[in-house]
């Protein structure tokens, strides 16, 4: 009988294990699905969205009538989360740790916010996909920014 406890105890922790996600497969889903989900606009474009190392970096560029404006925004994976609704959601952090980084007509300006400014469209049925994403990414996190 202890015998069977044991091995069916061990059987259920390796199937557990096996069909968790490590986190740079995780980190691949939630880049992918985001980069689908950019809100881009007229003027505005993604240049380039990863997600690594605990950390989200967003490169847009927008158009000017006098010329382009690149902006980089860089966030820590701990304390994100989606706020929005319709559809349209932001990713805000509890605390003011995103860095925004703006290069216009060869000015720069940085400023630290508690959200991306980005914009993503993120059908609702998927959003509980998403929270659990950030969730499983923030266990691997634990660093400081």
């Amino acid at each position: 009988m202890t015998k069977t406890v044991l091995i069916s105890s061990l059987l259920i922790m390796f199937i557990g294990t096996a069909v968790a996600q490590t986190q740079q497969e995780t980190e691949k889903w939630l880049e992918d699905r985001l980069k689908q989900c950019f809100q881009s606009d007229t003027r505005t474009r993604l240049e380039s969205l990863s997600v690594r190392d605990c950390k989200i970096t967003i490169q847009t560029i927008t158009t000017f009538q006098n010329g382009n404006s690149q902006t980089t925004s860089v966030g820590p994976i701990n304390g994100l989360y989606f706020e929005g609704s319709s559809g349209t959601f932001l990713l805000y952090n509890r605390e003011r740790v995103v860095l925004i980084k703006e290069e216009s007509r060869g000015r720069t300006r940085t400023e630290t916010m508690n959200r991306f400014d980005e914009r993503f469209n993120i059908p609702s049925d998927l959003l509980p996909r998403f929270q659990n994403a950030l969730k499983h990414l923030q266990s691997f996190c634990k660093e400081p920014f």
